[in-house]
């Protein structure tokens, strides 16, 4: 959780942005423990996430936060997005 909440200090840093908490997901530790999250690894280390929204029969699902980090590979959002939905498929 500590290196989730880095990665989303780092991007709204660099979108000179705050959390909107009405509209969107938001970053919140007990918020995140609600359900999955999908995680992108690089060398070890996660440098970007989306969490997940499933309803109860695990037949739909839905990304809500995605967030990356500094330093993250270009295209990273399309790689979570995709292999998110190859892994939800």
């Amino acid at each position: 959780m500590p290196r989730l909440q880095s990665i989303s200090d780092d991007w709204l840093s660099a979108k000179s942005a705050r959390e909107k908490q009405f509209s969107l997901g938001f970053f919140s530790a007990d918020y995140l423990r609600f359900g999955p999250v999908a995680v992108v690894w690089q060398e070890g280390e996660i440098v970007a996430f989306a969490n997940l929204w499933c309803d109860e029969s695990k037949n739909e699902v839905a990304i809500d936060l995605m967030r990356f980090g500094l330093g993250a590979p270009k295209r990273v959002m399309e790689f979570l997005s995709l292999n998110t939905l190859l892994w939800a498929q």
